[in-house]
């Protein structure tokens, strides 16, 4: 046990729900684990020196169920099984030979900002959602003081009773416009699960070894490698329990790395690099 994380191998406690043979099986163009990683100064995993980011859980679901139901216009995922019919809500994620791929992407989400037309689109900035200003604009106020250039799409994301096998999470065409930014995956926590004790992990090796990274307990964001190391969780909450807030868009690099400095040197205890993965 390190002072800022936690390292775990698959033959001592096996990742639940997921074979990793499987993802063994993944196209080499499917990982980066061999790409030199030019993320700022090396890190992978760090705490966020920010203003510490509220929000009622409790209010949070009132509101997903609103716009899963239709009673507020906005988009949101029904919760897992209850659209069974929907392949989004498989509890296993399979490597499928046909496709070349593992199916892990079956988090829901509940949309707060995105842009018309393609997601995929980086250049294009989001709008947010109407709900927001009324429901949390304390959740547009922090990610509006954010440096960026653009926010083109952001949602609520979580896992219901499962975790999810290693990927990343970019797609994959726009992942080298993550590199000059690294680690540029920004994430803003709630959970009532013991900070020690956290589901998200890091690996570059299929998941034979895991990295638990520890958010303290005085910020509920962190940023992270999104292009070479990949991540996942070992267990999945209801929205009421754990959720994350991930927004996708492109940083000012000047003013972010401002704010990864002083947060290297806030959370150093807490940092992790590249150099742990070799």
């Amino acid at each position: 046990m390190h002072n800022n994380f936690k390292t775990v191998l698959n033959k001592d406690q096996a990742l639940p729900h997921y074979d990793i043979e499987k993802y063994k099986l993944r196209h080499h163009e499917h990982v980066n684990y061999h790409k030199k990683y030019t993320g700022y100064k090396g890190v992978v995993w760090t705490p966020l020196d920010l203003p510490k980011l509220e929000l009622d859980l409790d209010r949070l679901w009132e509101v997903w169920q609103a716009v899963a139901e239709g009673r507020t216009i906005g988009t949101a995922s029904p919760w897992f099984d209850k659209k069974p019919e929907d392949l989004n809500s498989s509890r296993h994620t399979k490597y499928d030979k046909t496709l070349d791929k593992v199916n892990d992407h079956d988090y829901r989400n509940l949309i707060i900002c995105k842009a018309e037309g393609s997601y995929h689109s980086a250049d294009i900035a989001g709008e947010w959602e109407e709900f927001m200003h009324d429901e949390m604009p304390q959740v547009v106020e922090w990610l509006e003081a954010m440096p960026w250039d653009n926010i083109r799409w952001v949602g609520f994301v979580g896992r219901d009773a499962h975790g999810v096998g290693p990927h990343y999470d970019e797609y994959r065409p726009l992942r080298h416009l993550l590199e000059p930014q690294e680690p540029s995956q920004v994430r803003v926590r709630w959970s009532h699960v013991d900070w020690r004790n956290e589901h998200l992990y890091f690996t570059k090796d299929h998941a034979e070894t895991r990295l638990y990274p520890q958010l303290p307990p005085d910020t509920n964001s962190m940023a992270y490698d999104g292009t070479v190391h990949e991540h996942g969780a070992d267990a999945g909450y209801h929205p009421t329990q754990r959720i994350q807030l991930m927004p996708m868009g492109t940083l000012n690099v000047p003013k972010w790395q401002a704010i990864l400095d002083r947060s290297i040197e806030k959370y150093k205890d807490y940092v992790i690099t590249e150099d742990y993965f070799k």
